[in-house]
């Protein structure tokens, strides 16, 4: 029987907890999660705590401090033993986490890899 692939799961979120809530249970359970939030006002800490691996809240920054969210996230990964990483936004839906683990599985000669996903705005 083959192992469970193990992938870390980065996801930025910012006033959207249903989306994050609905994107965090479409996770394959067997990756591990990780959740920034960038100050949403209101968010059930309690429930991110405890469906996420690790739940980062942080004050809102917006745009202008984005980029010390991904700086959260790096560190997070490479304080890890994870192989693969995936970033995506809470606005995501619908993704082919099964795609994403056959892309990750074809071999990469042991190199650690980062995907990000992103929404288009296009359906």
């Amino acid at each position: 029987m083959e192992s469970l692939f193990v992938m870390l799961i980065v996801i930025f979120t910012y006033n959207r907890e249903k989306m994050v809530k609905e994107l965090i249970n479409s996770v394959p359970s067997h990756h591990r999660l990780v959740v920034i939030d960038d100050g949403t006002k209101g968010i059930n800490r309690p429930l991110m705590y405890d469906i996420c691996d690790t739940f980062y809240p942080t004050q809102h920054t917006g745009k202008k401090g984005f980029y010390n969210k991904w700086q959260l996230a790096f560190k997070d990964f490479n304080g890890s033993l994870d192989d693969y990483v995936c970033f995506l936004p809470d606005d995501v839906t619908n993704v082919d986490w099964e795609s994403i683990e056959r892309f990750t599985k074809q071999g990469w000669d042991n190199m650690r890899f980062a995907i990000n996903l992103s929404n288009s705005g296009t359906r």
